[in-house]
């Protein structure tokens, strides 16, 4: 039976500005410095033959069939090489480099989570290739297989009185995994972690990666929102708190609106995931009517942050996690083959994107290369592009959201045959994927295939 308790609104408060890019937490820090890389063979072989040329996907393997939680005694004791993560491992190794390699750190434990009461301690990868597993101070705390997923461990069980804790990370490139798409074969294979790591302290309830979603009615401006709960604390202990930011086209808050009020509504908990539906907000005195819905034309977005707190005790309450994401009003529909962009027709004219950049390993442009690609596309004419079988960095999509360009996005699941040994492996992949770019208003269309069973 549902839980129903009741979801409050703040208005007029002065924050400062939320982050640009997907589902962000404002106490997270980025854990790039201190990295060492060792390069070598995979624990367990499950590759035919990894110099051959990542032509067709056959690979979905569980984390559990590739390593075992006493694994980390097989990390070596030499060969090892001061790195960052955010690139992928070829930097390190070279462009044919396609094998397996461990990660290792010391990382220093945040204040924060010392001066909580109850707190716990996150570890979360924006994107590893392919197959990870992670052991904190010797303690094996699990990992993931697929590439262009955000996912996180939890390291607070094994988290002592030291100042820091060491963690270690192994990684199999897993070429030929069903999440590889396209890109490898016209550019080298990327592996490692090649996206941030960052490190987050939370009370003992926390929003689960990914999973705070906003929908946005654009005929009514209703806000419908939903989220998923990791507790250890029983949920009506718990109240979310939601503030409302619009931005402008560069992804600053609008200093006008500030925090706006949100109509108060019932909020609803069901085995963890929490959903509840706000008001119309109003933007204006003078047209409180008017929804501001985002085009190419005039890309207006917005933020929703959640910080959820002990029940009852906003201003002295232990603030227990603190979300936003960005999303926008925006509606795309079909009338035959016509497409409707907020109820209008629209032509689109797409540029191919297959996530490829002279020069740099795996799809990882410069946020300047992205606004550049953008300027120089519509000076030709296009208003869109399709980013076919490569999922692209957050910002990528960021970038396209606040300069008004359409995207049809592709995810890299290139020939796969949606046998019966690879549909677990489909469909938690499908949906990392679309929890990860649900908010994104450019993201007009999505393929799950490209040439899918096709011999």
């Amino acid at each position: 039976m549902c839980k129903r308790i009741l979801l409050l609104a703040l208005a007029g408060i002065l924050l400062g500005s939320l982050p640009a890019l997907a589902m962000q937490r404002p106490q997270a820090t980025l854990v790039k410095d201190g990295w060492q890389l060792a390069l070598t063979e995979p624990l367990t072989e499950v590759v035919r033959d990894r110099q051959a040329r990542p032509d067709w996907p056959y690979l979905s393997p569980e984390i559990s069939d590739l390593v075992s939680p006493g694994d980390n005694h097989k990390a070596p004791d030499t060969g090892w090489l001061p790195v960052r993560t955010g690139v992928p491992w070829e930097k390190y190794g070279g462009a044919d480099y396609n094998q397996a390699g461990w990660y290792m750190n010391v990382i220093d434990i945040p204040q924060e989570f010392s001066s909580m009461p109850d707190a716990r301690l996150w570890l979360e990868f924006d994107a590893v290739a392919t197959a990870a597993a992670v052991w904190c101070n010797g303690h094996y705390l699990g990992g993931h297989v697929g590439d262009y997923a955000r996912w996180r461990v939890e390291l607070t069980e094994y988290i002592t009185e030291d100042p820091s804790f060491e963690i270690l990370v192994y990684v199999d490139e897993l070429p030929f995994h069903t999440t590889q798409g396209f890109l490898s074969m016209i550019a080298p294979h990327h592996g490692g972690i090649w996206q941030d790591v960052r490190i987050y302290t939370t009370g003992p309830a926390s929003i689960v990666t990914d999973t705070l979603h906003v929908a946005a009615d654009s005929s009514d401006g209703q806000l419908y929102v939903s989220f998923d709960l990791d507790t250890r604390i029983p949920m009506d202990e718990l109240e979310p708190f939601a503030i409302l930011w619009p931005f402008d086209r560069i992804g600053n808050t609008y200093g006008q609106f500030g925090g706006m009020l949100l109509g108060a509504a019932d909020l609803e908990i069901a085995e963890g995931t929490v959903r509840f539906r706000c008001g119309r907000p109003e933007f204006s005195s003078e047209n409180p009517d008017r929804v501001y819905r985002w085009s190419p034309e005039d890309p207006q977005q917005f933020a929703l942050q959640i910080e959820l707190r002990e029940r009852g005790k906003y201003r002295e309450g232990q603030l227990l996690d603190n979300v936003s994401q960005r999303f926008a009003y925006r509606e795309i529909e079909m009338d035959g083959h016509q497409v409707l962009l907020n109820g209008e027709p629209i032509r689109i004219r797409s540029a191919l994107q297959w996530g490829y950049y002279p020069g740099v390993f795996g799809p990882l442009p410069t946020r300047q290369q992205v606004r550049d690609e953008f300027t120089y596309i519509k000076s030709l004419g296009f208003n869109a592009e399709t980013v076919c079988l490569v999922n692209m960095p957050d910002y990528f999509y960021d970038i396209a959201d606040e300069m008004g360009i359409l995207i049809w996005q592709e995810y890299p699941s290139w020939h796969v045959k949606f046998q019966p040994g690879e549909e677990r492996t489909l469909q938690r992949q499908y949906a990392d994927f679309l929890r990860r770019d649900r908010h994104h208003p450019s993201i007009i269309m999505r393929s799950l295939s490209v040439e899918a069973g096709v011999e």
